[in-house]
């Protein structure tokens, strides 16, 4: 994995000359704990393989939720990028060591296939992967699904990624009845054949931004067009 290790960046040979400074015991102290935590380096650096290995030691001084969060950025991140390089072997190793090493195995090890089919622009396959962990996940990760939403969104006309994409939203709004989340899930309906329902969504996302305070434009905008759309 060592693709995945800058030797050259300049924070991650500071850190790692830290850590290498340390006994053995010393950097499960508080002090080398907090500072580990708040740095976000090359998946193979010192510090983030300590992190992923060790998070059970960080609960004491992090929330379980921004431990959490911070493993999934690291895993997400990486498998992006190997995604974007077309570095399988790299991937292969990410998915061993998240199987003989991490908890919660089945999500990362889903979110890190996601990533990397994101990273390689394979957008049906990413969103079917998506969906799939939509089905499956044991927790309420909507933003991982707005995440790949939005991509299809923006970046594929196939209708199939599209209709995808808003099953994947149905999900998400479901964990998460957001303004933003329902906007995207109207677009991505309408973009696949449902104007109808995506006229539902956006109304509610109207409603829901009244009653948070929000601006709705966006939405409102929507649906003029989509009424305009209609009426020919």
């Amino acid at each position: 994995m060592s693709t995945f290790h800058d030797a050259d960046n300049p924070q991650e040979v500071v850190v790692e000359q830290y850590i290498n400074t340390q006994t053995a015991r010393q950097p499960s102290s508080e002090k080398n704990l907090r500072f580990i935590f708040t740095r976000y380096l090359d998946f193979n650096a010192t510090a983030t393989l300590y992190f992923l290995l060790n998070q059970q030691k960080f609960l004491p001084y992090f929330q379980k939720e921004e431990t959490a969060h911070k493993a999934k950025q690291i895993i997400s991140r990486a498998a992006q990028k190997a995604g974007y390089q077309n570095d399988t072997l790299f991937f292969k190793n990410m998915q061993k060591l998240i199987a003989t090493s991490l908890p919660d195995t089945s999500n990362f090890s889903a979110l890190a296939r996601i990533n990397f089919l994101g990273g390689q622009q394979n957008w049906l396959c990413y969103a079917e992967e998506t969906l799939t962990y939509a089905t499956n996940q044991t927790e309420a990760d909507w933003m991982t699904l707005n995440e790949t939403a939005t991509y299809s969104n923006y970046f594929s006309k196939e209708n199939e990624v599209l209709q995808t994409g808003a099953e994947i939203m149905a999900r998400a709004v479901e964990i998460e009845k957001s303004y933003d989340n329902l906007l995207l899930f109207a677009q991505l309906l309408t973009k696949a054949g449902n104007d109808a329902a995506a006229m539902q969504a956006a109304t509610e996302a109207v409603t829901v931004a009244t009653q948070t305070g929000e601006d709705s434009r966006l939405a409102a905008t929507f649906i003029r067009k989509l009424k305009k759309n209609q009426q020919h």
